[in-house]
């Protein structure tokens, strides 16, 4: 899911709509497409500071709100995967303040059962980052990021290929698979397949 698009699409209803409580909001944004926990809606409330006014969710009023475009703000310039490393536990927040930027984000996790938070994050303090090269070297440093995974030879941040995030994606969506990550490839037998993220390392994909 593109955070910024969601966002986006939240403030909309906030402004168009009264809007009194979470499960008002989930069904409007249902509406447009966006299936939320409770925990997702919680997040982005808190992250745009929207509180209620009146029993009704308003937008902050302490200053100007810019709403959150899509990135594509540098004409001509191409967009590119890249991965950025964080603090730990902050891929979370470091995905919300980038989406407020208008910076498409991606953050790998995988479904859990019982206590605790539903969702476990893959590639502990790695966020993907999808953006234009001026945008990566001026826009998408925030608090809790550490900095690009950067190639050894051009000393540049890594372009992750499209199909990569695109194959990572798609297997994230199989519910007969077990997932694991490792900077190299460890031991594994034929009935493992191995996939790799360039510049970050290797998902080992086996069935359950």
């Amino acid at each position: 899911m593109r955070d910024s698009e969601r966002l986006s699409t939240l403030i909309n209803i906030i402004s168009t709509q009264r809007i009194h409580n979470q499960q008002e909001l989930h069904d409007a944004m249902f509406k447009e497409g966006y299936d939320m926990t409770q925990s997702t809606i919680s997040r982005d409330l808190k992250t745009l500071r929207i509180k209620k006014t009146n029993k009704i969710y308003s937008l902050p009023t302490d200053k100007p709100y810019i709403r959150i475009h899509k990135q594509h703000i540098h004409k001509g310039e191409s967009l590119h995967w890249y991965a950025m490393t964080t603090r730990k536990y902050r891929e979370k927040q470091v995905a919300d303040l980038l989406a407020t930027k208008g910076i498409e984000t991606w953050l790998p996790e995988r479904h859990t059962e019982g206590v605790g938070s539903p969702y476990q994050t893959i590639i502990p303090k790695i966020i993907f980052i999808h953006c234009s090269q001026h945008q990566c070297r001026s826009e998408t440093f925030v608090d809790g990021t550490m900095g690009y995974i950067i190639h050894p030879e051009n000393h540049q941040p890594v372009v992750i290929p499209d199909e990569e995030i695109i194959m990572f994606q798609k297997l994230l969506t199989l519910c007969d698979v077990v997932i694991d990550f490792d900077e190299e490839v460890f031991e594994h037998d034929e009935s493992t397949s191995i996939y790799p993220l360039t510049g970050v390392g290797y998902l080992m994909v086996r069935k359950k």
